[in-house]
């Protein structure tokens, strides 16, 4: 499938919009005329991605970020905006740029190797002169989705991270080049994703995509933050996700060029071990289970849907009748699981202000709210003999897991590198999770623990893996079910725990699965599966 990915900008006069394709894992940049809806290719498909584009002030030149495989921390490129010779005008820039006033001067942020630490860099246009502004390291950095400079020189603006120790936020800085200090342009925090910003031309304000939560979907919602007064409005608000990499404004500054991604995602089930062409959709929302579903039985199904603003758990039976709502939210809800008594639905919730584990009889009656603290948690699962419940914590500073007694008490720490969420062999002695063996996301590999924790018994390599959408031992407890991705498209495969090669566990040709669960018997599959489509949109009158 083609994807467009939302490394979108527009020219000046908003007569041409230059967007990035992924076909097959490669990338190509293309212009639109808008008047005729023409496309012509100006960058031929290239491995490894691009990371948002910039159209110079006089609107003849494209620059992008590509990363070649000689070169894998990404370089600064420019093209003719009707196609040409790619030249590269830089190294080591991670984003989009932002051009100075003027035009002679660019801004970005760069990564320092090692990790010590990323910073708000300028250099000339041409290349020359690149020298750091400003650094940030330790539990503070910037968001490398691009800065923006300001329309009248000061300031340079960019979307800014801090972990405290807890809880992880973004807001917005803004570095004034004549004092020589780094600031905060509103009081607000975003929990999720802070990325590409753009200001308006008279520099009253700016344009920020910001994700409502690290955990949601991803959908990336647009705000207006005024200035100097730092007040933040929604501009966008539905369920569908806007500008995921970048983002374009007119010279006039009334018409935003972005990408929407509209979901459609529903319940599929199927017997483990069929041809997909076996398998059944039983649901027909537009994010059903995207975040989580499980077996309430061997025939019945809980799952999170959502209508407009509303959250609901609903449950289902495996062939599609008697849909019926168990209860709504006003937060945001994710990962459900039942316990195996079957008289439990667990799940985490914002309904307390922070995300907290919440169980419910298997009915939707006697709500009760089983974590509180500062911390964010997730990913509640149940131990087979009914006694632990296990969950993804922030409160050590990262997402590690931890376990509680059912019925409520102290917590303890189960691993102690970042992790995905766990879940339990089927006699309780071992957990399964995706684990962090070195820093960051990109280290994970599939960690078989003993039940009471520690280091991993097994790590074992699994490519391509999406450890966060599910995961289900097998029945004969010698495998870990998983969902892999291969050019956009998912499948689940089945890791067996001595180290041996995976297996294939279904063969679909199209469309994500975004959350899957195994039967209480270990022989169904429940599956949310879909895709999300993506179109160039504009968006005038918003402020």
């Amino acid at each position: 499938g083609v994807l467009i990915d939302g490394s979108t900008s527009i020219s000046p006069d908003g007569k041409y919009v230059v967007y990035t394709l992924i076909e097959a894992g490669k990338v190509s940049v293309w212009v639109r005329q808008i008047s005729t809806g023409s496309d012509v290719q100006i960058v031929p498909p290239m491995e490894g991605g691009n990371n948002g584009t910039t159209i110079s002030k006089d609107g003849e030149l494209v620059y992008y970020i590509a990363r070649t495989p000689t070169d894998p921390a990404r370089a600064l490129y420019q093209v003719p905006i009707l196609g040409g010779t790619p030249k590269k005008v830089l190294d080591q820039v991670q984003g989009p740029i932002s051009f100075s006033p003027d035009g002679t001067q660019f801004t970005f942020v760069r990564q320092f190797q090692g990790g010590e630490g990323n910073a708000l860099m300028i250099a000339n246009t041409d290349g020359t002169n690149d020298r750091p502004l400003v650094v940030r390291k330790g539990n503070d950095w910037f968001s490398s989705s691009g800065p923006a400079w300001s329309p009248d020189g000061n300031p340079i603006a960019c979307a800014a991270g801090t972990d405290s120790g807890g809880t992880t936020y973004m807001t917005v800085m803004g570095y004034s080049l004549t004092e020589k200090s780094l600031k905060p342009l509103t009081s607000h925090k975003w929990s999720g994703d802070v990325r590409r910003l753009l200001w308006l031309p008279d520099g009253k304000g700016l344009v920020v995509p910001a994700q409502f939560s690290a955990q949601v979907l991803s959908r990336t919602q647009l705000y207006l933050l005024s200035q100097p007064k730092g007040e933040v409005t929604r501009i966008t608000n539905d369920l569908n996700g806007y500008g995921n990499v970048s983002l374009g404004l007119t010279a006039d500054g009334n018409t935003i060029v972005t990408v929407q991604s509209v979901p459609s995602i529903q319940l599929w089930t199927m017997n483990l071990g069929d041809p997909v062409s076996r398998a059944v959709q039983i649901s027909h929302g537009e994010v059903d289970g995207s975040e989580g579903l499980d077996w309430i039985s061997n025939d019945q199904i809980v799952f999170m849907t959502q209508t407009g603003e509303r959250i609901d758990l609903s449950q289902v039976n495996a062939d599609g009748s008697s849909p019926k709502r168990l209860n709504s939210e006003s937060g945001t809800v994710l990962n459900v699981s039942v316990s195996p008594d079957r008289k439990y639905i667990f799940f985490s919730s914002t309904r307390s202000g922070t995300f907290h584990i919440w169980r419910m009889n298997a009915d939707g009656a006697n709500l009760k709210q089983m974590t509180t603290g500062d911390f964010p948690e997730f990913s509640p699962v149940c131990s087979p003999d009914g006694q632990w419940l296990l969950f993804l914590s922030l409160r050590s500073g990262k997402a590690c897991l931890w376990r509680m007694p059912i019925n409520g008490g102290d917590a303890i720490q189960v691993t102690n590198k970042e992790s995905g969420p766990g879940v339990y062999s089927r006699d309780g002695k071992f957990i399964a999770a995706g684990y962090a063996a070195e820093e960051g996301r990109a280290g994970f590999k599939l960690g078989v623990f003993n039940a009471d924790g520690g280091e991993p018994v097994k790590l074992i390599n699994v490519d391509q893996a999406n450890l966060f959408s599910g995961l289900a031992w097998s029945a004969d407890g010698k495998s870990v079910i998983y969902v892999a991705v291969q050019n956009g498209i998912s499948n689940l495969w089945k890791q067996p725990i001595d180290g041996g090669p995976p297996q294939q566990v279904t063969n679909f040709t199209s469309d994500e699965i975004f959350y899957f669960a195994l039967s209480p018997d270990g022989k169904r599959l429940a599956l949310s599966r879909g895709h999300a489509t993506l179109d160039i949109v504009l968006i005038k009158d918003f402020h």
